[in-house]
């Protein structure tokens, strides 16, 4: 069985499956965003980045990446000024600050709509077109498959080598976390793919208990991190064998993209609130903090704090207790070379 072709079919029958529910949607756009497209596309550009590496001399993956990255990146700023339209309404911000902020919401989704046209997923008239994922169904048969195990080394390969590299970038000090978005929040990006990647291998890899009782991470598996939905991967069952991910490191990961998440969050906010006030005339620049504390719902943002805290967990999980290294180590040992 081509396990890897099994899993692209997967995710893209499931990416059909949207479209087919929602081709006759009044907002075609909303409507794919409201049932959770982002997450299928995702696992689709997980496994794209995935065999741009196996497979560096073929063009096909590196075109997938590019209409699936394409897709996500436009949900998720459809994501962004929706939670912050939200919050405005909940809290009752002033009336521009929620106008902008729909009127910002509108704008991403006319985008992720042209790029649906783009991508032959709607026409002109304003419906979806589900057989335009058909080229990709297609296209995606000529990649070249291999058996259950050679795949299994080329999977545990890569993740040993991402996981090692990116512990080795944290080492070096390449993310300034006082620099939100291409320090704090790219350096949970790439943490976020390590997990991602195990969600998208459709079973490749199970969850596994072995050595908790000598772990350092034991603290990670609590009752909250055993129900989230995060956290529940399904073997698949027709293969002889899969990779192992021990469940208290894969946890201790979720666990620190979550609380990296809401950091990040933190830190977003004053942006977002500083755009929205000024772009509202509620205040001038000189003004702009003192008018955010008086928000409804705000508390004091400190960037300094917010870049500290990130800091000092990331240097407690990664630095002291060595995660990305012992994520590392389960997989080849060729992947201790990256």
């Amino acid at each position: 069985m081509k396990i890897s072709k099994h899993a692209w079919q997967r995710h893209l029958i499931h990416f059909d499956h949207v479209l087919h529910s929602n081709r006759t949607a009044r907002r075609p756009a909303l409507a794919l965003y409201r049932n959770d497209l982002r997450t299928v596309l995702f696992r689709l550009e997980a496994l794209a980045r995935i065999y741009r590496v196996l497979e560096a001399d073929h063009k096909l993956p590196r075109r997938s990446l590019v209409f699936f990255k394409s897709l996500e990146d436009a949900l998720g700023q459809i994501d962004y000024f929706d939670n912050w339209q939200q919050m405005a309404i909940e809290h009752d911000w002033p009336a521009p600050m929620q106008i902008w902020f729909r009127e910002r919401f509108e704008e991403a989704l006319a985008e992720f709509e042209n790029r649906l046209i783009q991508f032959k997923l709607l026409n002109k008239n304003g419906h979806l077109k589900p057989a335009g994922l058909q080229v990709w169904h297609k296209q995606l048969q000529r990649l070249p498959y291999h058996g259950q195990q050679k795949t299994l080394v080329q999977i545990a390969d890569f993740l040993g080598r991402q996981s090692a590299r990116l512990h080795k970038q944290y080492a070096s000090g390449r993310f300034n976390f006082h620099q939100i978005e291409d320090g704090l929040h790219e350096f949970r990006r790439r943490l976020r793919w390590l997990s991602i990647y195990v969600h998208s291998l459709n079973g490749m890899i199970c969850l596994s208990s072995a050595d908790e009782t000598r772990s350092d991470f034991t603290s990670f598996i609590t009752p909250e991190s055993l129900a989230s939905p995060f956290n529940q991967i399904q073997c698949d069952e027709r293969l002889v064998e899969c990779l192992h991910f021990r469940r208290d490191l894969f946890f201790a990961l979720g666990f620190l993209i979550g609380r990296l998440g809401q950091l990040k969050d933190k830190a977003q906010m004053r942006t977002a609130l500083h755009e929205a006030i000024l772009a509202s005339n509620l205040a001038l620049p000189v003004e702009l903090e003192q008018t955010c504390r008086s928000l409804p719902g705000v508390q004091a943002i400190d960037l300094n704090i917010i870049s500290s805290e990130a800091r000092q967990l990331c240097d407690e999980i990664i630095l002291g207790k060595g995660l990305l290294l012992r994520i590392a180590e389960q997989f080849p040992a060729v992947s201790q070379q990256a």
